[in-house]
């Protein structure tokens, strides 16, 4: 139901016909099957479609797909989502927000009230406090986590953190560089061109040529199922098992049989379902920074 809702409402929203599918037959089609044997046959019971609303739920997954390629996985949107994750990670570390366990502390205390002030607001009521007064993110944080290893070293530098609080706040995107998108089997080693861009020396060279600080090469990867149906999950692993049959759409047959639709040959799911879509890139700082990395880049990959 929650997915139903966003792919409507995002796509309305965005003005965007991605996204939109046919709720009302899915919806008509949809049915309880009660056990009829023991819990652990596949298939025998729980929500299914009926066969007549196959080709509704297909589109719905194809459609949640390309909203999600268009919109949520667009370069702005993945780069402002980077962004924010980096300036979690840096107040993290200094101790200015909660960690999940942190979080599971709290609400193990029965501090509700402060377990549900941790939403969006919290989050940026501290990026106005330490861009309005930079000196607040030196402070000593409420939170012990000690990502440092007591070396006293942050990941990211305060500096670069005031920075992209500033343009999370303004809504000042970073600057796309490099970037690749593909479509590869999940068991597949093909990898991206710009998947070496990403990992260890090269990244310290194309830095230290582009004369650039570090925190500034800044390198988001999306991994992405198509349908998010995972047939490749093994039986022996009970979570997983039970993961899969809860996530799994059930395809009742014209005869009551049911089968889930990742196993009908005539389900165009059944073909994406072992695909992902890979996305690779590259952002930094500006128009300077970008010219200088991509001079750099292009004499690597020639």
């Amino acid at each position: 139901a929650d997915r139903f809702d966003y792919l409507l409402r995002d796509s309305k929203q965005t003005g965007v016909i991605y996204g939109l599918f046919d709720l009302d037959q899915i919806i008509r089609r949809l049915e309880y099957l009660e056990p009829t044997t023991s819990d652990l046959d596949e298939g025998t019971s729980g929500l299914c479609v009926d066969y007549r609303g196959q080709k509704a739920v297909e589109d719905y997954l194809l459609a949640r797909y390309f909203l999600y390629s268009t919109v949520i996985y667009q370069k702005t949107s993945i780069g402002f989502h980077h962004m924010a994750s980096m300036v979690y990670e840096g107040l993290l570390e200094r101790g200015h927000v909660p960690s999940y366990f942190d979080l599971i502390e709290i609400f193990d205390k029965g501090d509700i009230g402060h377990y549900m002030n941790f939403d969006d607001s919290f989050f940026w009521e501290i990026l106005k406090a330490i861009t309005s007064d930079p000196e607040k993110i030196e402070e000593e944080g409420k939170y012990q986590y000690a990502s440092t290893l007591d070396t006293g070293e942050y990941r990211y530098p305060s500096d670069f953190i005031i920075d992209c609080s500033k343009r999370l706040l303004m809504r000042r995107p970073l600057k796309l560089v490099k970037e690749e998108q593909a479509i590869v089997q999940k068991s597949s080693s093909t990898s991206s061109s710009l998947a070496h861009l990403h990992y260890g020396p090269a990244i310290e060279t194309i830095c230290r040529e582009a004369d650039i600080p570090r925190e500034w090469y800044i390198t988001p990867k999306v991994e992405q199922d198509i349908t998010e149906l995972s047939p490749f999950a093994p039986i022996d692993d009970i979570d997983s098992y039970m993961r899969l049959r809860s996530d799994s759409i059930k395809i009742k047959k014209p005869d009551s049989s049911t089968i889930f639709l990742i196993d009908d040959p005539a389900s165009i799911v059944r073909i994406l379902s072992d695909k992902q879509l890979n996305i690779f890139a590259v952002y930094t700082k500006d128009e300077d920074y970008k010219e200088r990395l991509c001079e750099v880049i292009d004499n690597c990959q020639s």
